[in-house]
């Protein structure tokens, strides 16, 4: 049977299974590291309870022997509503796409993960504000939850918010001409920046409010290649909130386009 991305306990498998290479800590050391070794360890996987379920309390995952509970979120750029209409995120249109062609039960004639690549193809349904209002609108409405989930855990005493990060990849041109150079694949001589989502100062001061103790940032397709080489970024941050300054890079948010995992010039 297919496994989806839509899925909490499906998101926390394949998160287990990224590289530690990719990883970077926001914060006190030991205690990212800590954070890092309750969520991916074998060691500790038994001690989590799956909590998931329609029926349960929320949060996601409970860790009662370490007094930590975890919530399971997804996001993405799409900006969910233009004029009043819903915009399908590209994960929606995929799974549209392999029902008409296989039918209703298709997740039974799968096997393995049914992933997507982030649209870029239409900047006014997907682009940077609808990626930062989304982030923004899913941790602080979860951040309102933490007393609840509190109350549902007692013996609880720290929440960490988990973030699969479905969005493209975005650069910052230098000029709004760039914009459609991007867009149409003119893009010799082009001059550009890469997005560090991890460093961006909006996405951090949303961290900083969010109410949770860990914040743990899944960036799934942030792969960004130029000129055959990757550009060096990680691919799973953990934030200390309490504990970093919560301070990072200005982008103009008029100049950032997204782009796919394709090779851009330097």
């Amino acid at each position: 049977m297919i496994e989806t991305l839509d899925s909490e306990k499906t998101i926390l498998k394949y998160y287990r299974k990224m590289s530690r290479d990719t990883i970077k800590y926001f914060g006190s050391f030991w205690r990212c590291f800590r954070i890092d070794r309750l969520t991916r360890s074998f060691l500790f996987r038994k001690g989590w309870k799956d909590n998931s379920g329609k029926g349960d309390l929320p949060p996601d995952f409970v860790n009662y022997r370490h007094k930590i509970m975890m919530e399971i979120m997804k996001i993405d750029d799409c900006v969910g509503e233009l004029n009043g209409k819903h915009i399908m995120n590209s994960f929606e249109i995929t799974n549209t796409q392999v029902k008409s062609q296989l039918g209703k039960d298709y997740k039974n004639r799968l096997n393995g993960v049914l992933c997507f690549i982030p649209d870029t193809s239409n900047t006014e349904q997907f682009n940077y504000y609808g990626y930062f209002k989304n982030f923004e609108k899913v941790l602080m409405s979860h951040g309102r939850k933490i007393a609840d989930y509190r109350k549902n855990h007692p013996k609880c005493s720290q929440t960490i918010f988990l973030i699969n990060d479905e969005s493209n990849n975005y650069v910052q041109v230098t000029k709004k001409s760039d914009i459609e150079r991007v867009n149409s694949g003119n893009n010799k001589s082009l001059v550009w920046y890469p997005h560090h989502w991890f460093l961006d100062n909006r996405f951090l001061k949303v961290i900083k409010q969010c109410g949770a103790d860990f914040v743990i940032w899944i960036g799934y397709y942030k792969l960004l290649i130029a000129n055959g080489k990757k550009v060096r970024q990680p691919r799973i941050c953990i934030f200390d909130v309490n504990n970093f300054n919560g301070k990072g890079f200005i982008y103009n948010d008029e100049l950032m386009v997204p782009v796919h995992n394709e090779e851009l010039p330097k």
